[in-house]
């Protein structure tokens, strides 16, 4: 009998470069620029110190091509013209260590690099009114000025990647300003801390698009400050301001074009079966989406909603009704989230009404949403508690590990090792009463030889135990395991 596995995956995939002896683990402050255009050789340049060189790369898309360049922390990068876009993660690391994991975005514009001096309107930087524009606000009191030609309604939409991505200690502020210099447009907080606007040109001309920044955990000095490692990116667009890709609808097998978008009237609802992909956009104040679901009768039923993780502005909210219209269960957040994720369990009914709104009742054409509704089967989400862990050889070390189950499981399991070979895991059962409470798990491990690389571990049922169970890691920044001598 093949007995049902469960697997942690820290990792996706390698990019290797060439390997040389190191005296000290590099490491690493940030990307300039954190961006690279499909199709072409980028040049990126790493804030850090490597005191030996190349260095080994690891990167989460394995069709990118990271190549070393004569000059330490100097990198051509490679990327193919079929790449997916959004945010990618690399890693630098020697035979002594590893560093902290790096953010850069993927995409098909072409990567514009802010030009100094750019701090007043005499010195504004011309720019396309589509573009990716990167920049660093280096000092204190620093503000980055652009400069962009527009027509009388032309719809113009820009948003600011800083904090929440490219995890830049800032919270920006953006504006757009006139040939006067008066403030048309300002927006501070739209994506968490990075502001994002929607601008429609009254009229022909040049416009300045102006940003600048205070520290994104507040001091005594209320002022506008900076320093090198804040680095920004700038997306500008003539359309309507987009969500992000959502990459976990890869992950979980999601085929985007199979996706019901709904009804606007519970009465008409979008006739709907599981699995339920959905996606649309509640448009006007007060709007619904529906969807009738039939085929329910006492299922456990998972529920998943993307829109603020997604950049959308919508507070989604969920309520399930029958077919009487009668509410049989509303969510709005879930654990402290603004997008709810929960598990139902269908009452005796045929069929059921599922409606999904702004909580505040709120609409415009930005409010995007992304809507899972599919049969719960026992789950074990994992999330390790650190991206880096480091050990030396035949010394152990710690793997926490937080885990959220969606169904009550039974029964006992043991951990295996897949990654890396030799991996000792000092207590492997995990009992029944642990997998029932879930929540934080340590795993204590040591390993008798020198690694770098990411770990991959194995949960499969204890001896007795046929209760299948399923693992999900998402997170692109996998768990690194440095063992050195």
């Amino acid at each position: 009998m093949v007995r049902p596995q469960m697997t942690l995956f820290f990792v996706l995939s390698l990019c290797l470069t060439t390997v040389s002896q190191a005296d000290e683990k590099p490491t690493f402050g940030h990307l300039y620029p954190p961006g690279a255009q499909s199709g072409k050789a980028n040049s990126i340049v790493v804030e850090g110190e490597f005191k030996s060189w190349p260095v080994q790369i690891w990167c989460s898309a394995p069709d990118i091509v990271w190549k070393a360049k004569e000059k330490a922390g100097e990198f051509e990068v490679q990327v193919p013209a079929n790449a997916r876009e959004g945010l990618e993660h690399v890693r630098f690391y020697n035979d002594k260590g590893a560093t902290k994991v790096g953010r850069f975005f993927v995409s098909k514009q072409p990567v514009v690099l802010e030009a100094e001096p750019n701090n007043k309107w005499t010195e504004a930087q011309p720019i396309d009114a589509v573009s990716n524009v990167y920049g660093v606000l280096h000092t204190g009191g620093e503000s980055d000025l652009y400069r962009v030609r527009l027509q009388k309604n032309q719809r113009w939409s820009v948003v600011c990647d800083a904090y929440r991505n490219l995890q830049s200690p800032m919270d920006a502020h953006l504006q757009i300003l006139d040939e006067r210099g008066f403030v048309l447009l300002e927006n501070l907080d739209h994506f968490d801390l990075d502001p994002a606007f929607e601008f429609v040109a009254p009229r022909d001309g040049d416009y300045g698009l102006r940003i600048f920044c205070f520290p994104s955990e507040p001091n005594s000095t209320i002022s506008i400050q900076g320093a090198k490692s804040w680095v920004y990116r700038l997306r500008c667009c003539c359309e309507s301001l987009m969500v992000e890709d959502n990459h976990e609808l890869d992950a979980i097998g999601i085929e985007r074009n199979s996706m019901i978008p709904g009804s606007i009237s519970t009465d008409t609802a979008a006739a709907a079966s599981l699995p339920l992909w959905a996606t649309g956009t509640i448009t006007e104040a007060k709007q619904l989406r529906s969807w009738r679901i039939e085929s329910v009768r006492k299922l456990p039923l998972e529920f998943h909603v993307w829109a603020r993780s997604i950049g959308s502005p919508l507070d989604p909210r969920i309520t399930i009704r029958n077919l009487d219209g009668k509410p049989l269960h509303v969510v709005d957040d879930s654990n402290k989230e603004k997008d709810p994720r929960f598990i139902w369990q269908a009452p005796d009914v045929d069929a059921i009404v599922v409606e999904l709104d702004d909580f505040h009742r709120h609409g415009s054409a930005q409010h995007d949403f992304q809507l899972s509704v599919r049969r719960a089967t026992p789950k074990l989400e994992l999330r390790c508690s650190s991206e880096l862990l480091e050990s030396q050889v035949d010394k152990s070390f710690s793997i926490d590990v937080t885990a959220s189950k969606t169904l009550e499981v039974d029964g006992a399991y043991r951990w295996e090792a897949v990654q890396p070979l030799g991996l000792v895991i000092a207590e492997p059962n995990v009992g029944k009463e642990v997998i029932a409470k879930a929540g934080k798990m340590t795993i204590q491990g040591s390993l008798a030889r020198p690694y770098q690389g990411v770990i991959e571990l194995r949960l499969v049922p204890a001896e007795g135990n046929n209760n299948p169970i399923q693992t999900v890691d998402f997170p692109k920044a996998k768990c690194w395991l440095s063992v050195v001598p």
